[in-house]
């Protein structure tokens, strides 16, 4: 099995991304990602919207990872059909997060969960997280109810101290110092 090797930087990132991950193969054999997370995000966000941060990025190479070592595989079929629906225009927003929408959702919340590890924090709090980037530009997003999709945006925007917290959507995550 092929080495993976997973770099995380924090720059200050020129687009209103909070992070990116980019992937591919190095010389010694083997792929490499890296993670590169913005400044400002991570001396802002609480711990919660790191981590969160951290998985949806993580998500990423693993779908990259499979894309380059398993072409004709689940994922890679996957892939080529949203590519196909996304071209024809019967899907909108990118196929990775499309695909982060559709399957993963429920696994990313359930690690953020199993990490935060806070049993006075209820689990539909973790899956608003898990609804993170470009995966809120999907069909899976856009089928959620209307108020459903304003505490995710509201969730995301508390924990990413983009917006005060308020009684109906509390900061549930802790400010680190000295990032």
């Amino acid at each position: 099995m092929p080495k993976t090797v997973f770099l995380f930087t924090i720059l200050l990132l020129a687009n209103s991304l909070k992070a990116q991950t980019e992937s591919g193969s190095i010389n010694l054999g083997g792929n490499m990602s890296v993670i590169t997370f913005d400044q400002n995000y991570v001396n802002n966000a609480t711990d919660l919207a790191l981590a969160r941060t951290v998985i949806h990025e993580l998500v990423h190479a693993y779908i990259k990872y499979q894309l380059v070592n398993q072409p004709g595989g689940d994922m890679g079929r996957a892939i080529d059909e949203l590519f196909a629906q996304i071209f024809i225009g019967n899907a909108p927003g990118d196929p990775q997060h499309v695909l982060m929408a559709n399957a993963f959702v429920d696994a990313m919340a359930n690690s953020l969960e199993q990490w935060h590890n806070d049993p006075s924090v209820a689990s539909i709090e973790y899956t608003r997280m898990a609804w993170s980037g470009g995966m809120r530009d999907s069909d899976a997003y856009e089928e959620l109810d209307f108020t459903e999709q304003n505490l995710i945006i509201s969730r995301d925007a508390i924990e990413s101290r983009e917006l005060p917290p308020s009684l109906e959507v509390p900061l549930l995550g802790i400010i680190p110092t000295n990032c």
